[in-house]
């Protein structure tokens, strides 16, 4: 999952859930330990064996214990620990200051993004039927009164909102559009999440969560080796802002994949079909700026652009877009 910038700022004082406010509370440190083993989770790749790890430390579990099981049995846990909190009126981020005011966070967070997955999972089914047209989000009420109710304010719970959709889009799109079991599927799912939200979930969401669309990933395969799924699983995971008066996502996520066959295309024309043009200069390429490789000759190996939506390019063995170099799947 994700943390969160610290708000920082003065101990307020008065009175939430008849609790008087008049200093900062403190975790133990049982709880600090635990706490910190839950924020780890929430940065670390789910794709990961760290992660598989960090669940299992959280859980109490052996290794080998299954994927689903050590999972039910993590989120359980972190609720079990969660509901002590509330028994002690501390259930609220504004009741703790620094490092403990972050691991609070974080459980909150976790809690959140697990307690309502499978109804994310559920609106991505039916923003996937209902094409580019924004689905209302039945559920973001009872989200946003457990938000509200954790201490967090309405700005961070509408952002955060939205960036559980978009971990959520990443996972679902990573994990059930790439089958496979072995070690080089693993990587590559791995992979394609590192390479839409870092190698450090706290990075990304202090400095990346909006510009997704500034970075470019370039995919290289033979024939029939899953680029253009890999492609579509990135380009449908970026943010997508929370509109909370009309009840959806402001675009659909279905339309920032676009999927450009090059063969269709004369090669005098293919720079101007990927970049733009300007009007009135004989298609005359704009300045716009991705990276991409195209493994056809006689296409110029390397062209260098910003791209306002993610394309996954098919002529023989060109795909699009790499944040940190090619990789292959």
């Amino acid at each position: 999952m994700l943390p969160t910038q610290d708000v920082g700022g003065p101990v307020i004082w008065g009175k939430i859930q008849g609790r008087p406010m008049n200093s900062a509370n403190q975790l133990t440190a049982q709880e600090r330990d635990f706490f910190n083993l839950v924020f780890q989770a929430d940065i670390t790749n789910p794709f990961s064996d760290e992660r598989a790890e960090i669940d299992s430390k959280i859980g109490g579990l052996f290794p080998e214990v299954s994927q689903p099981d050590r999972i039910e049995k993590t989120i359980n846990e972190v609720q079990r620990r969660i509901t002590s909190l509330e028994n002690k009126r501390l259930a609220d981020i504004s009741l703790f200051t620094g490092d403990d005011r972050r691991m609070v966070r974080a459980a909150f967070l976790f809690e959140f993004f697990y307690k309502f997955r499978r109804k994310f999972d559920q609106l991505i089914q039916d923003q996937i039927k209902a094409g580019d047209s924004p689905v209302r989000v039945g559920f973001s009420g009872e989200a946003f009164s457990l938000m509200l109710g954790r201490g967090f304010s309405v700005p961070d719970v509408q952002r955060y909102f939205a960036l559980c959709y978009q971990l959520r889009r990443g996972f679902y799109f990573i994990k059930r559009s790439l089958v496979g079991r072995s070690d080089a599927m693993k990587r590559l799912r791995r992979n394609l999440w590192q390479n839409v939200f870092t190698h450090n979930l706290d990075l990304y969401n202090h400095y990346l969560w909006n510009r997704l669309e500034d970075f470019s990933t370039l995919i290289l395969g033979e024939t029939g080796t899953g680029k253009g799924t890999a492609a579509m699983a990135i380009g449908r995971s970026g943010f997508i802002p929370f509109n909370e008066r009309k009840k959806t996502f402001v675009e659909s996520f279905t339309r920032s994949f676009i999927s450009l066959n090059l063969s269709q295309y004369p090669e005098t024309l293919i720079e101007s079909e990927l970049f733009g043009h300007k009007r009135g200069r004989s298609r005359v390429p704009s300045r716009t700026t991705a990276v991409y490789s195209a493994a056809a000759a006689p296409m110029a190996r390397y062209y260098s652009m910003k791209s306002v939506r993610y394309r996954h390019l098919s002529r023989s063995n060109c795909w699009k877009f790499s944040r940190n170099g090619p990789f292959h799947p």
